[in-house]
């Protein structure tokens, strides 16, 4: 039995992971700026990217699959879409809000009955851009990855560990200091404690007394 994909779900009221704790990262600025991306779509998909199934999908959607350690970017008829690489054969696509339905049809659509597996886990997590002058001393205070340029240049994609949890962790920007992290929507307030606390000695003194 195959599930009707152009069923939609109806209205739901959904709540940010990090919704409690805006204010308190809107006052790391600006040693560090930290944003959350809420509601993406997240589409896993495991396919051999050398396959006739994996050219059919990475050519319908006009964006390649990434080498290992590494993510790509581009317009593409769902809007800006990420293509992350999440292991062997395994890649993590992320599209606007509301694309789920609409990426995993297309994606039938482009197999033409050739084998992948297609899934939706836009509920496992949420995403946190995080820049500033500080940005990659904050991420040091709990991460072993090393994130120098040299080492981790823009377009880096690794799964690490930060603080003991697991994220996964992208370079926009290596010469700038711009990240972006994934981080398991269960473990998002611990996340956002922790990097209050690893950002706070680079706070300005006045703001951060102001805020006490």
């Amino acid at each position: 039995m195959t599930a009707d994909l152009s069923i939609r779900p109806g209205p739901s009221i959904r709540r940010s992971p990090l919704r409690d704790w805006a204010s308190t990262l809107t006052e790391l600025a600006p040693a560090v700026t930290l944003t959350e991306r809420p509601y993406l779509t997240h589409t896993t998909v495991w396919v051999d990217p050398t396959s006739d199934a994996g050219q059919a999908i990475s050519t319908g959607l006009g964006v390649p699959f990434p080498a290992a350690g590494a993510f790509t970017q581009g317009r593409t008829r769902f809007g800006d879409v990420q293509v992350l690489w999440m292991g062997p054969a395994e890649f993590l696509i992320i599209s606007p809000d509301g694309t789920d339905i609409d990426v995993q049809v297309a994606i039938d659509s482009w197999l033409g009955g050739r084998w992948a597996a297609v899934v939706d886990v836009s509920a496992q997590r949420t995403i946190v851009t995080l820049s500033g002058r500080h940005a990659r001393d904050v991420l040091a205070h709990g991460c072993s990855a090393d994130l120098h340029p040299r080492i981790a240049p823009t377009g880096t994609c690794i799964a690490t560990l930060l603080a003991q949890t697991g994220i996964v962790l992208q370079v926009l920007d290596a010469e700038a200091g711009d990240f972006q992290l994934l981080v398991r929507s269960s473990f998002a307030g611990y996340f956002a404690a922790w990097v209050a606390d690893a950002a706070a000695e680079y706070a300005d003194p006045v703001q951060l007394a102001e805020s006490l």
